[in-house]
């Protein structure tokens, strides 16, 4: 069984989608010593995620967008919050990868970011109304396959394996999660023995 859907999905990864759709983002603007949490107000409207360009600056964006006219309507929208430099930009299409995906939840839903991580990477496609949640890439289908059992194990049992393009991916990082990695990781169970005098 395991065979034939693998072999499903790699027939259907074999076809190229023509003419990609264009896709759209706001962009809020750029802002320091800032976390999602602090634009949470805007989540209603789409995925606020961030993009770091300088120590503690991070240009913000809100959601992706087929539909150029509500994108350009939501920008409006921020300008009148006081977000002035809010604008529309264009997210080129970008090349397939296999990505597994976890969950789909309702554009404002709070997510779990500390349960979410233990699978590894997380990324987020909007559509319309929706987020879905995704880990990867993966190299190829046989490694996304070996991928797929675990991550069902730890409670994700409709993960499913997808080709998506990357670029409709928004990475999932400190700036969204708001858990900071530490600076210096420390491992305390693998300490030498202190030496008795």
């Amino acid at each position: 069984m395991a065979r034939i859907l693998l072999s499903c999905l790699l027939f259907s990864m074999s076809f190229t989608i023509l003419g990609a759709q264009n896709q759209y983002t706001v962009e809020v603007g750029a802002f320091q010593d800032v976390k999602q949490s602090d634009f949470a107000d805007l989540l209603a409207f789409g995925f606020v995620y961030g993009n770091k360009v300088a120590d503690n600056v991070h240009q913000v964006y809100l959601g992706t967008y087929d539909d150029l006219p509500k994108a350009e309507a939501l920008a409006t929208q921020l300008k009148a919050r006081g977000f002035n430099n809010a604008r529309v930009l264009q997210r080129p299409a970008g090349q397939n990868v296999l990505m597994i995906q976890l969950a789909t939840k309702v554009v404002g839903t709070p997510l779990n970011y500390v349960e979410l991580q233990k699978v590894g990477n997380i990324f987020i496609e909007q559509t319309a109304e929706r987020l879905k949640i995704m880990t990867g890439s993966f190299q190829d289908a046989n490694a996304a396959q070996v991928a797929l059992g675990p991550i069902r194990q730890l409670g994700y049992k409709d993960a499913f394996i997808k080709s998506i393009d990357f670029n409709r991916l928004m990475p999932v990082t400190a700036f969204e999660t708001g858990i900071k990695a530490p600076l210096i990781p420390i491992n305390l169970s693998n300490q030498p023995a202190v030496p008795s005098p």
